[in-house]
């Protein structure tokens, strides 16, 4: 930036300072940006003979360094022979927690907060850079005993850290008490301090008494600089690198619990989750309206053709003399559950051979959903060619109204299969006495139902023990969807939604439950 541009410092100085990466390109902006003659020269020279001092510091001069160990030969050996460096991170709070005293206790010479006292951006950014070089100077020192003295890298990223967080304090702290107020538990069980906040901090005029606390209870400050650091991370410097594909030492926040954790960053995500979970809901609801939708078409042509071929009525000697007199004569239709039972169970042995040409479950990652529904109308048309074909021999061909509701039924019982399978396993397992009797095969389940291979290969091994499994999932979706459903529609299907194929004792735990 020219100084033609800049009369004085200002805010726009912070935001360059704030967004430096490390304190090598912090000392570069400052390079890049002339201090006005409006200041007087004396002071403008010591404070960026600061900045310089402080770019000496920390300057970068390749991008690996390799440390030499100290002369006294200490240091831990586990992490050297290992590799694994210490964490930053408790060096980054320390200093955190160290820049809320200091500006508690309202130093004129090292100021950190914005007051009506003409504080001026450049001169926070100066405190914030005094404080990055003590602690690394500090750091260093303590090092040569331990022998684990900071890479430049740690070095960069530590005063990078430092000066970010504290120039950024007010913004922090009015993010972290946001977050710590939408969170329940907090309030309810007086959790301020786990956070180092305030209850009613949000209100103006707390900084004094939020100053007060800091002195008086380290905990407290300490608590608050992790939860500082913590929100810089999560939502500043970490996003930040991710889309530039940078990586620096100590970028995961692994120093505050669970709790903590999970309160500050994981309430966003909850909602986020569940939304998406709502969505995808409505998304395979419509794709089942849809697949459905498809079937009956499908259906519709197949009983059409059946239909027009019907009408070509053969000469008067070649017509047989078939069919149910009685039925004829009584007007009582055939049961539609039979067929439909078949073609579930039949469905039940297609999906547990996993053939990924016929799918009937995700069975790879290539699997998509539109073919699962595909599969199911090719099921549903199967089974309704198949009946009209049977039916030439004994004169009960099915209507139209009757075919559309068998495959009706069809497509919803498949398309629904792991709902109403997961439904029948948990109304089984809570009657007491299924088990007490060993009754899960006549109920068409397993005790334990949590191996798939399993359960597959027990359809495709026993045929009574799949039409049990077929006639319990359509007794489920008849009494709990479909008869609902028609009930409060006010509408018929032919033969009705009731189920007379199940035992009284089976048929009562199919029932809908009570509300």
């Amino acid at each position: 930036g020219s100084s033609a541009t800049m009369t004085r410092p200002s805010k726009q100085l912070l935001f360059l300072f704030a967004q430096c990466a490390t304190i090598v390109s912090l000392c570069h902006a400052f390079q890049n940006v002339a201090i006005s003659s409006t200041i007087p020269s004396s002071h403008a020279n010591f404070k960026l003979s600061k900045v310089a001092e402080f770019g000496k510091l920390t300057e970068c001069k390749s991008t690996t360094t390799t440390l030499k160990m100290s002369q006294t030969g200490g240091g831990d050996k586990l992490r050297e022979a290992t590799g694994i460096r210490p964490s930053i991170h408790p060096i980054t709070i320390n200093a955190v927690a160290e820049a809320l005293k200091i500006r508690a206790q309202k130093n004129k010479r090292m100021p950190l907060r914005y007051t009506e006292d003409g504080v001026e951006p450049y001169e926070i950014m100066m405190s914030a850079g005094n404080i990055a070089q003590d602690t690394i100077q500090k750091r260093q020192k303590t090092s040569k005993q331990d022998g684990m003295m900071l890479t430049e890298e740690e070095e960069q990223t530590l005063g990078g850290r430092i000066v970010a967080v504290i120039v950024r304090l007010e913004e922090l702290e009015e993010v972290l008490v946001k977050k710590c107020k939408k969170v329940d538990w907090i309030s309810k069980y007086n959790e301020w301090n786990t956070f180092g906040v305030l209850k009613n901090e949000e209100v103006d005029g707390m900084e004094d008494l939020i100053d007060k606390e800091v002195l008086k209870n380290p905990l407290f400050g300490m608590n608050r600089a992790e939860c500082l650091l913590a929100v810089f991370l999560e939502t500043i410097e970490k996003p930040g690198l991710a889309r530039n594909g940078v990586i620096v030492p100590c970028m995961d926040v692994d120093f505050l619990d669970s709790d903590r954790y999970e309160a500050l960053f994981l309430q966003k995500e909850e909602e986020k989750k569940k939304k998406k979970e709502e969505e995808e809901i409505t998304q395979q609801q419509k794709e089942e309206e849809d697949a459905q939708k498809a079937a009956q078409e499908k259906l519709q042509e197949a009983l059409q053709e059946i239909e027009n071929k019907q009408k070509e009525v053969p000469p008067k000697d070649e017509t047989k003399q078939i069919g149910d007199k009685l039925r004829e004569a009584t007007g009582i239709r055939p049961s539609l559950h039979p067929v439909t039972i078949n073609a579930i169970a039949e469905a039940l042995k297609i999906r547990a051979q996993n053939n990924t040409r016929a799918p009937l479950r995700l069975i790879t990652e290539g699997t998509e959903f539109w073919e699962i529904q595909y599969q199911a109308g090719k099921i549903a048309e199967n089974a309704v060619i198949k009946r009209q074909k049977s039916s030439d021999k004994d004169g009960m061909t099915l209507t139209e109204e009757e075919a559309q509701t068998v495959g009706g039924r069809i497509v919803g019982v498949i398309m629904r299969l792991d709902d109403l399978e997961w439904e029948l396993h948990h109304r089984v397992t809570q009657t007491a006495w299924v088990g007490k009797y060993d009754e899960w095969s006549n109920f068409g389940t397993l005790q334990d139902e949590s191996c798939i291979k399993t359960l597959d290969e027990m359809i495709l091994n026993d045929p009574l023990f799949a039409m049990n499994r077929a006639e319990r999932l359509l007794a489920l979706f008849l009494l709990n969807l479909e008869g609902p459903g028609m009930k409060a529609a006010g509408e018929f299907v032919p033969g009705g939604s009731d189920v007379d194929f199940l035992e009284e004792d089976h048929y009562t735990i199919m029932l809908p439950k009570k509300k």
